[in-house]
Order: structure tokens, then sequence, then C-alpha cells
């Protein structure tokens, strides 16, 4: 029968077996590999000493800081190797220590050495990222969810970026939007935008990166006319929608070129697709059904079009920097049903957008991610109205203490009532 490569919690290396598996999981060298086990064994035959990985790798390092006395032909890369073996090895000890942690309540749930705290007690956090005051110039565009968010932003005093106002406009108006609203529901008026493809277009349009054909469609029984790159945004005449293209588009550029930090929560997976590769913002309503497409990106495809709307506005924009979040208010139906349920394909929708927002941030440096998802679903206890849909005011108010701690330089604890965990 075959031994075992037995490692004992205080003296790991005990024989010889032991030592060839911890050279072998440091370097590469075979060569190498046999000169340091052959040194080991001369010095210490019994493993009285070099019993433990620390010892080991001081021996190791004693015998790099002199290679020529052993003819190491490799010693640049097998320090290298020991360097980052070292190196990789503290990581990995250190990576379940709450006392190294930003937030020692980020590593556990519930916390196996005292008394669990509750998750409607805790705020989602490992830390802080303090690139905004109330005075730089910060936009937003999504969802509903997104409407909320920025009516407390603008209501709490922060400097939200609006290049036009619905109610400005002559033959335009937007959905939910009152002539007696001061704030606005997004930086200029491109509406409810609820999946990815939305905001590639969006930042697309607004560069001239692409042409997009100009249409509109009837809206029944309204004398109305509907843009379906535009949720909401309803025009009362073929008119006014061509006199406030070119114009809006402006907007939309310059809420772009304004804004320092720009907030998108993304909302939906599934959308819909005109024939010529274009997206709606939203399911197709009123006459538009005929012509599009039920799509359900995937991750990639989802990734590359918030890449690209990033990477669009930085060009102009060198100061953009991108807080991405995921809309917690679930799907109010999917095309999919004819193998998934709508709460099925809510879970499937927003865990894509989850990886989504995950890998814009690991891949660029000015992007991050604010938790306003797992604050909604896992740390208030009841966020609904009614409706089981949409958050409550008290709600939306918590998830702006969570923006404000997040973001916001030097902002005062006190005065939101979170636990100052981070120094």
């Amino acid at each position: 029968m075959t031994e075992v490569t037995l490692f004992r919690h205080q003296k790991p290396i005990r024989d010889q077996r032991g030592l060839d598996y911890c050279l072998r999981a440091i370097f590469s060298d075979a060569e190498f590999i046999r000169l340091a086990k052959m040194q080991v064994q001369r010095a210490d035959p019994d493993f009285s000493q070099v019993n433990s990985l620390s010892v080991l790798c001081s021996v190791l390092q004693s015998m790099l800081d002199a290679p020529e006395q052993l003819e190491i032909q490799n010693a640049p890369r097998a320090r290298d190797e020991l360097t980052q073996f070292i190196d990789q090895s503290k990581l990995s000890l250190d990576l379940f220590d709450a006392r190294s942690k930003n937030n020692p309540d980020a590593v556990f749930w519930p916390m196996p050495t005292r008394k669990p705290v509750s998750r409607f007690d805790m705020w989602p956090l490992a830390k802080v990222n303090p690139i905004l005051s109330k005075q730089t110039p910060i936009g937003s565009a999504g969802s509903c969810f997104a409407i909320e968010v920025a009516k407390v932003l603008q209501k709490e005093g922060f400097n939200y970026v609006t290049t036009e106002h619905v109610n400005d406009i002559e033959g335009v108006r937007m959905g939910g939007q009152e002539e007696s609203d001061e704030s606005s529901f997004f930086s200029a008026n491109y509406g409810l935008l609820f999946n990815t493809p939305s905001f590639r277009q969006l930042a697309e349009k607004a560069f001239g990166v692409k042409q997009f054909e100009k249409l509109l469609f009837e809206i029944k029984d309204s004398k109305l006319y509907a843009d379906p790159y535009r949720e909401d945004i309803c025009f009362r005449s073929p008119e006014a929608y061509l006199a406030d293209y070119d114009r809006h588009r402006e907007a939309v550029r310059q809420a772009f070129l304004q804004s320092e930090v720009f907030i998108i929560t993304l909302g939906l997976n599934e959308c819909w697709q005109f024939n010529d590769g274009t997206f709606l913002s939203r399911n197709p309503r009123f006459n538009f059904l005929e012509f599009a497409n039920h799509r359900t990106l995937s991750v990639a495809e989802n990734i590359e079009n918030i890449q690209v709307f990033y990477d669009i506005i930085k060009a102009h924009n060198p100061n953009f920097k991108l807080i991405v979040t995921v809309s917690p208010i679930p799907l109010i139906a999917t095309g999919r049903a004819t193998d998934q349920h709508v709460i099925a394909a809510n879970t499937h929708s927003k865990s894509v957008l989850r990886v989504v927002a995950e890998e814009i941030v690991a891949n660029n440096k000015d992007a991050y991610y604010f938790p306003s998802y797992e604050m909604v679903t896992q740390c208030i206890k009841d966020p609904w109205q009614e409706d089981d849909r949409h958050v409550t005011d008290a709600t939306i108010a918590k998830v702006v203490q969570l923006f404000k701690y997040q973001f916001l330089e030097g902002c005062d604890v006190s005065e939101i009532g979170i636990r100052g965990y981070f120094g």
C-alpha cells in the first residue's frame, strides 16, 4: 500500500515524504528540488529542526543567498518561486482572520466565536470608497429603483447633474413625472433603462458612435407616440419627437461629460431586440411586439455592453467614475415561462447581473460596486411596499445612508446611525 504523506499540526514535516511534498509545492525545477532535499537531509537527517514550513523556508532562503556554494543553476527563478510561496501562504493564513479586515464582521455570518449578529443589523460593506463629496457632479441612469435613489440624492443636497428636465420641453412627457416635481428622475430624459444594451446604446448615440433609426410607435387611444429606446418618454406628435431628437442627444452627452461619478442600476437580463440589432429599453408594449425578438443575454454579452458604455464615456471624460449596482426589484414577467417560472427566471437574471457588476469592477480602476441589492434583499427586514415589488421610502433612505457611508468623503457616521467599522 502507498504510504501516506502525513502532516501533523505542530511539526508538519516529519520525514522525507513530507519534505519532498513541500519542495514540490514551492519549486518547479526538479534539479533544485534534488539539491535542496539533499542539503536539508544532510543538515538535519531526523527532522528535529527543519520540521515546519517557516523553518524550511528560512533554510531555503539561506541556500539561495549563496547559490554558488551548491552550484544552483536557476537561483533567480527559485528565489522568485520561494517569495511567491511565502507571500501566498501569508495571504491564505490571513484570509479568514477578522482582525485584519477593515470590517471585522465582513468575514463570517453568523460569527462562530461569539453571539451571531443578525443580518438585519449588518451593513454589507467590506471597505469604503470615499470618491466624492456633496459638491461632486453625480449622475445616474437605470430602473425605477434608480429613480428613487436619484430623488433622495437631490433632496439631500448632492450635486446631481441634470441637463434636461422633461417639464421644460414642449410636446414631451415622462410617465410618472409630475409638473410639480422639482427633482429629476434621471440626469437627462432617457427614461428607464433596464438592460445592459440600452446603456451601451445610450453612450453610442450620445457620442455618435452608432446611428439609430428614428422610430415612433403610436400608443393606442392616447394620441401619444412612444420611442422604443426611451421607456416612458412619450411625444404628442412626430414633430415634437423630431424637434427633441438632437437636443436630447446633446443633453445626454453633456450629462456624461459633466458627471464625475455616475451610478447605473442593472435591472433585467431578459430583453427584446429588433432585427437591425438594436434593443428596446424594456419589454415591448403598445405595438412593438411584432418587430422584436426575446433574448436572454449571457454574462459575456452583458459585460461587453457595460464595458463599451464605460469606455466610450471614459474616452471623452477621463474623470468619469462608475458606480455599478443591481436593482432589487424583481421581474414582473418572464419570456422564459415555457421552461422557467418567473421567480426562477428572476433569480437567474439577478445572478447574471451581479456577476457582470463584479467583473466590470474587477476590470476597471474607476469602477465600484454598491451593494444596494444585498442591502435590500438581505439586510432589511421588511423592505417592500404592499405590492411586494417596490421598496418603501424607509428602505430607500437606508440605501442612501449606505451610499453615503461607502462613497462620501468625511461621512459623519453618527449622523446616519451606522456602526463605525472602518478606520
